[in-house]
């Protein structure tokens, strides 16, 4: 009831329409099932058609490493109740690898392409992105599984992981992979397994650091924090902190610390799962974009009202430093002597506002003041010469936020960086370019990690919409707005309470693009020292080649094909450096 104004009514006739799959000339001249490896880098869609026959299959490792074999399959017909099932590589001693797990790879909707909407919303407004695309499926989950149905015209892709360890005999293994439906057999396809003897490092791995967002979506998350960290360990990626935060208290002006359970999960962090990397406890962050700094114990960083518009922010309150310095203190002596310091590092400010530097600053030298060792890091996108000596690790962007040049000089003057990459790891891209070739990006550049700002940030299931919900984001004191995040942003890995999968967590072939740059950067740092110990040109050779794979600036984000033209080279030249490695090691 009530009274409704417009400007104009429009009555008209709506059907449904249903696209059309996609027929490829090569669909007509075919009989029964297609079925096919795809480079793990490039993804599979439902209109993919093969290109080329390269059988058998064939998967190269070395030991010590995970691998993934990925296959697509296609027909002109439908064909129901398909089963997936691969024997055990065996090699020609009689050693065997497992028999390869077996999963099929979700297909996951989202409404439009990948951006950072931005709404000033009404309270009747609803936030529709201004995108003119149409939405599409992409693929992303790694389901655990090997049944499967096939509608006509429409591809599927299996995943198939492979294992070994550093004990692993090396050696050419042979295996089979047969494809029936409803027991009748359509399809047996040899593979082979190639396993190189050289042994990936597994403590000295760069660190690849995805944030832990335990807290989003808890109904979607059956899995407890623990098993989180073993699953990001199984996975080569580490946690942006230990995940548990020791209690400080206030009492008459003394700062207080119990580090019971901190230690306890500090322990299994470092001690037993071997995560290379930490960030100190949020505690000691300071700020994100253009807000003031946290308080600490009710104490502010400034005097001023709420919008602090007239607020020197270059000096922060002595009540402030006092109890934070006494925090850092006690901590960084409680570190030292469980020898966990020359691990951890401070994140004081998440992409701070070019204008934001002087903040920035102050908050540097009361850590400095604590101990000039303390290394501090902020994902600036920015450099300033002004924070020289101040901030030790600048934040870039492997799309060029910092111009290689400019890394240049930080790296001359003693600073160094990380490569930071809020939104380039979304769902909908043609390859698993960014997430593959970050670490070739570290080798190249001299970055010595990469942090990533998600690996479980869930605002909606994401088996049934790869899109967030709107999420209300403070930037400045005063200041907000509502933004929907790239597609797949904030998340590699899938909780498996949603999807009845009987696994609490599971893995997507982003995140296996992502463990096998990993395993690429020990690669390239085993020939590369290799070729300067024995002067090899042909290893040198293949070290440049690499290199010249990627460059900055480049487009970034959802541009897959820009960041990485050719994969396939990509995977000729990984080849050729094993080759190399083995032939240098001798």
């Amino acid at each position: 009831s009530g009274t409704f104004e417009y400007d104009g009514i429009l009555l008209t006739e709506i059907r449904d329409l249903l696209p059309l799959p996609m027929e490829h000339a090569v669909d007509r001249t075919r009989e029964g099932v297609a079925v096919w490896q795809e480079n793990t880098i490039r993804k599979v869609f439902h209109d993919s058609c093969r290109v080329s026959v390269s059988e058998p299959f064939r998967v190269e490792m070395a030991r010590n490493e995970s691998e993934g074999l990925q296959l697509a399959f296609r027909s002109c017909l439908p064909l129901n109740d398909l089963t997936l099932t691969a024997t055990a590589p065996v090699e020609e001693s009689g050693a065997s690898l497992a028999a390869p797990e077996v999963g099929m790879i979700g297909y996951v909707p989202v409404d439009s392409v990948s951006e950072y909407y931005r709404f000033q919303l009404k309270p009747w407004e609803m936030p529709v992105p201004d995108s003119n695309t149409a939405g599409m499926d992409f693929p992303d989950p790694i389901l655990p599984g090997s049944q499967f149905d096939l509608e006509p015209l429409k591809t599927r892709s299996a995943w198939l992981g492979f294992e070994t360890t550093a004990d692993t005999r090396p050696g050419l293994y042979l295996g089979t992979i047969e494809l029936r439906s409803g027991g009748k057999l359509l399809g047996s396809y040899p593979y082979q397994v190639l396993v190189r003897d050289f042994v990936l490092d597994r403590e000295g791995r760069l660190p690849a650091v995805f944030d832990i967002r335990y807290g989003s979506r808890r109904d979607l998350k059956g899995y407890s924090l623990e098993e989180l960290l073993r699953f990001m360990a199984q996975k080569k990626i580490c946690p942006d902190r230990v995940p548990v935060e020791p209690r400080f208290t206030l009492e008459d002006g003394r700062v207080a610390a119990d580090f019971t359970e901190y230690d306890r999960m500090t322990e299994l962090y470092f001690d037993e799962l071997k995560f290379p990397f930490s960030y100190y406890p949020s505690f000691f962050s300071g700020f994100g974009w253009a807000n003031v700094p946290d308080a600490k114990f009710n104490i502010r960083a400034f005097d001023g009202g709420p919008l602090y518009e007239n607020t020197d922010r270059s000096r922060l309150r002595p009540e402030y430093k006092a109890v934070y310095q006494q925090a850092l203190r006690l901590f960084l002596n409680h570190i030292r002597e469980k020898e966990w310091a020359d691990r951890m590092t401070v994140f004081i400010a998440d992409e701070p506002y070019w204008e934001m530097s002087a903040q920035l600053g102050a908050l540097c030298d009361m850590i400095h003041e604590v101990s000039p060792e303390i290394r501090i890091y902020s994902s600036t996108w920015w450099y300033k010469s002004e924070l020289d000596g101040r901030l030790d690790y600048w934040g870039a962007g492997i799309h060029g936020s910092i111009p290689p040049e400019i890394l240049e000089e930080i790296r001359a003057k003693a600073g160094k960086f990380y490569f930071t990459m809020d939104g380039h790891f979304c769902l909908d891209t043609e390859y698993n370019a960014a997430e593959r070739m970050l670490p070739l990006f570290c080798y190249k550049y001299g970055a010595e990690l990469y942090e990533f700002w998600g690996a479980d940030w869930f605002t909606r299931n994401p088996f049934e919409w790869g899109q967030h919900d709107v999420t209300l984001e403070h930037s400045a004191p005063g200041i907000s707005e509502w933004i929907r995040y790239p597609n797949g942003d904030g998340y590699l890995l899938y909780p498996g309470k949603p999807a009845g999968a009987g696994r609490k967590i599971l893995s997507s072939i982003r995140l296996e693009a992502v463990r096998d740059g990993v395993e690429d950067f020990d690669y390239y740092r085993q020939l590369a020292r290799l070729v300067e110990k024995s002067g090899d040109r042909k290893g040198a050779e293949i070290l440049a080649e690499l290199k010249t794979l990627i460059a900055m600036p480049n487009l970034g984000g959802r541009n897959s094909a820009g960041i990485l033209p050719d994969p396939d080279r990509f995977t000729e030249l990984r080849s050729a450096a094993a080759e190399a490695i083995v032939r240098l090691q001798r």
